[in-house]
């Protein structure tokens, strides 16, 4: 009796593995789509699972859990789709306070709206041209680590230490008493 190759059992594990993915992918995408666009989460869990078990069946996947690395992939595809889309989902930190918040006045959002944006134009002052230029292209333009870093001429190492270090300085600026 012979043993089965490598390949045969990888082919065997993949083909397993893509109905034990997609309700966890599911879940995952339902969970972090506006509601608006529940509706998409099936077609992007198939896509994730598809993407996911190609790139393992390839060689280009990461090492790792088959799941780890679904998710990631189903956060790239979330968030390109979303950028396609043109939607935008604030996080903020008061949604699991909603409703126990008293109700401000357009005018007082307006005048904290203004003294924030004050607040972080002074605390972007702080960082270098090239901290800002990294915050810009990651937060603002979207692009990916790399993508920024072929821009700017640096290694991705560095451009994603520079970015950590520019939201430390931002963080405890804006989180500074006064």
């Amino acid at each position: 009796m012979s043993r089965p190759s490598t390949e045969a059992c990888e082919r065997t594990d993949e083909n397993l593995a893509a109905p034990a993915l997609h309700p966890k992918v599911y879940a995952y995408l339902r969970r972090r789509l506006p509601p608006e666009l529940a509706g998409q989460a099936e077609d992007l869990a198939q896509q994730t699972v598809m993407v996911a078990l190609q790139a393992r069946r390839k060689g280009t996947a990461r090492r790792g859990s088959v799941l780890r690395y679904a998710y990631g992939v189903a956060r790239n595809q979330l968030c390109s789709m979303l950028r396609r889309r043109g939607v935008e989902r604030p996080v903020t930190l008061d949604e699991g306070l909603a409703g126990r918040l008293p109700d401000r006045s357009p005018r007082v959002r307006g005048l904290e709206e203004q003294e924030r944006q004050a607040r972080i134009a002074l605390a972007m002052e702080s960082l270098s041209a090239l901290e800002r230029a990294i915050l810009h292209l990651r937060c603002v333009d979207g692009v990916t680590n790399r993508q920024a870093a072929a821009t700017l001429g640096i290694a991705p190492e560095y451009c994603s230490s520079l970015k950590y270090r520019a939201l430390c300085k931002l963080r405890s600026e804006l989180t500074a008493p006064g």
